[in-house]
């Protein structure tokens, strides 16, 4: 069964990157008119809500898009963020560990999420 998919833009403090992050995420519609969505894909660089997450968010005039506004109902998922700074780390195989905990896992330039 296909799932419905829309683009959610967010703004927010990284504190990775020490600055505000701009970040789209992909979200199943859960109601459209009510503005409710559930967070399909795991947020890079660390806002206040994590994958599976019912959230609020609406169409922003100005970002000319569907923005978040608010996390309505925790999905008790968390995001967390390790950073590898040896370069001789096998970045697959630490993914690897965590698949086999059941934990999925997103990287990004030396991230782990």
């Amino acid at each position: 069964m296909k799932r419905n998919l829309e683009k959610i833009l967010t703004r927010y403090y990284s504190d990775v990157l020490e600055k505000e992050t701009v970040e789209t995420l992909w979200a199943e519609i859960i109601d459209k008119n009510k503005g409710l969505f559930k967070i399909d894909n795991i947020p890079f660089y660390g806002p206040k809500f994590s994958c599976g997450d019912i959230i609020y968010a609406e169409y922003d005039n100005y970002e000319e898009r569907l923005t978040f506004r608010k996390v309505v109902e925790p999905s008790g998922n968390s995001t967390i963020q390790i950073i590898v700074m040896d370069e001789n780390l096998d970045f697959q195989k630490l993914r690897n560990e965590f698949k086999n905990l059941g934990c999925e896992s997103e990287a990004t330039g030396g991230i782990i999420l």
